[in-house]
């Protein structure tokens, strides 16, 4: 690139001044908490859910991401960790959560402990 090309690009597209930059703002999130209440954190959730479904699972869950599409933004919540998501009355996502799910669909079982209030309508007997 000659000299005078790069003076006619500097010209053209001047460096933008500190003042001319977008700020970084702390945004804060909300974070659906067990009793139904959202309580503001500096901190993202790590867990998403679907608030209608009553489903949650990870944040790049593929059927989360592609439902995003069809408006399931408006129903999206977010949990601060799994405990929170099963407190609230949520259940694994089969999808994302294959061990969790697995395990959710088993039912509960005599010998363990089973944490999410929500039980399926058609439990895996094993044989």
């Amino acid at each position: 690139m000659s000299v005078d090309s790069a003076r006619q690009i500097s010209e053209r597209f001047p460096a933008a001044s500190a003042s001319q930059l977008p700020t970084v703002v702390n945004m804060p999130y909300r974070l659906l908490q067990p009793d139904g209440s959202f309580a503001v954190s500096d901190v993202p959730g790590t867990l998403g859910g679907n608030a209608t479904l009553r489903i949650y699972g990870r944040l790049d869950c593929e059927s989360a991401v592609n439902a995003l599409k069809r408006g399931y933004a408006k129903h999206r919540v977010f949990f601060a960790d799994e405990e929170a998501a099963i407190a609230a009355g949520f259940r694994p996502c089969g999808r994302c959560m294959h061990a969790q799910h697995a395990v959710w669909k088993a039912g509960p079982q005599e010998n363990g402990t089973y944490p999410w209030r929500i039980t399926p309508k058609h439990p895996i007997v094993p044989e």
